[in-house]
């Protein structure tokens, strides 16, 4: 008979622990057979973990990467859709333009494209407001261009006067320069 403190029983433990351990790998390694990652970190082999994490690494940044060119595209499509749109709102404004100058017309038919006219325009405005994906479609600032106006180009002295004893004491020159705004702040050094 053998004793309790035999050492087949302590070999025999041994053995079962690794048999237990490796069952344990292969059921994880089984049960994640879709995720090669965790596959391999089960496998106890850390060069092809090493492998496989640096490749699903690289698999999604191509994937970001991937996804964010299919965003700008669309983003871009989605603005040459809009501006169509605004070609066809001021294309029709033309033509209501070109209609309501005819001097032949009643005044109610006037009205009326008028009326329809300021309807465009504000759709056409409203389109400032669209997004995609929480984006602005269209920004001022990138159809905003500086240019420095100078207002003293064209005067010279040989440029007629405007006003002659303009308040009884001083000649005036006028000249007139687009400075390509509606609104703001402009400042002149004389």
């Amino acid at each position: 008979m053998l004793a309790p403190n035999s050492p087949i029983y302590g070999n025999l433990a041994n053995a079962t622990s690794k048999a237990l351990a490796g069952l344990q790998r292969s059921v994880g390694r089984t049960l994640r057979a879709s995720n090669a990652v965790e596959s391999m970190r089960d496998s106890g082999n850390g060069g092809q973990f090493s492998y496989a994490t640096r490749m699903e690494s690289d698999t999604r940044k191509k994937n970001e990467t991937l996804r964010g060119i299919q965003n700008a595209v669309s983003f871009v499509q989605t603005q040459a859709a809009g501006l169509l749109h605004a070609q066809q709102l001021y294309e029709r404004m033309s033509s209501l333009a070109s209609r309501a100058s005819n001097p032949m017309i009643s005044h109610s038919e006037r009205q009326s494209l008028s009326n329809e006219f300021d309807a465009l325009k504000q759709s056409s405005l409203d389109m400032n407001n669209d997004t995609f994906q929480g984006q602005y479609l269209y920004d001022d600032i990138a159809a905003f261009v500086k240019k420095d106006v100078d207002f003293g180009a064209g005067l010279s002295e040989n440029t007629p006067k405007t006003f002659e004893n303009f308040n009884g004491s001083w000649d005036a020159w006028e000249v007139t320069k687009n400075v390509r705004f509606t609104s703001g702040i402009m400042t002149i050094d004389v």
